[in-house]
């Protein structure tokens, strides 16, 4: 329809149906206004930032964990197997297994709270408990080290090679869980929220698997 057209067809609106129609393209326009500003003002909250930044961990997705935090790369790699972690005479497989469980974690949203420009959201994170695994592990690897040591061809490598393979399948089909209430603390900039790089609380939690791993077997 033309422009001409359609300033004919108005024009032939006449009295009160002209008013109504006035009114009623107002009311259309000024919807139109308000549900684009309300589409443009709408932001992630602290809670979807935090289900952001933890996913992005979770898949290493290194861009999603620029967008959400003012986390570095190293913290996430140090959560990652590196190509340089691989232990030679070991199955890699069983070590990125192995890894992955030590590592991995579920996470529930608890609480979200506001005030001013900062924010803290409580969530509830699951990891495994590689403890017990741990225990069993080095009492079955101690057995056959010492069964295998009777072999006048046996090494200190292969030792080292049987007490690392036993330990690590052992904390791959690790299944005991435990869970722990972690606060994540999150600012504001610029109307955005973004994780703050002081979490020292999930840092901890994320890495307590290998600090314990490390204690277990000195």
């Amino acid at each position: 329809m033309s422009f001409l057209s359609f300033n004919v067809k108005i024009s032939c609106i006449g009295g009160d149906n002209l008013k109504r129609f006035r009114w009623m393209a107002i009311i259309v326009a000024m919807l139109m206004v308000c549900a684009g500003c309300s589409e443009k003002e709408k932001q992630p909250t602290p809670t979807d930032v935090t289900k952001q930044f933890l996913t992005a961990i979770q898949k290493q997705d290194e861009t999603a964990l620029k967008t959400s935090s003012q986390w570095n790369l190293a913290s996430m790699k140090s959560l990652q197997m590196q190509d340089e972690d691989y232990i030679d005479g070991i199955d890699h497989e069983l070590q990125k297994a192995a890894h992955d469980t030590m590592y991995g974690f579920q996470f529930t949203i608890k609480k979200e709270t506001i005030k001013d420009k900062n924010a803290q959201v409580a969530i509830i994170l699951k990891t495994k408990d590689i403890r017990n695994a741990v225990k069993k592990g080095m009492k079955e690897a101690e057995k056959k080290v010492e069964k295998l040591s009777k072999d006048k061809n046996f090494s200190d490598q292969k030792a080292q090679q049987e007490i690392l393979t036993t330990l690590y399948t052992y904390i791959r089909d690790s299944k005991e869980e435990k869970e722990q209430t972690v606060t994540i603390s999150l600012q504001q900039n610029d109307g955005v929220w973004i994780v703050k790089k002081e979490n020292q609380e999930l840092e901890k939690a994320l890495l307590a698997n290998g600090e314990e791993l490390i204690q277990l077997i000195q």
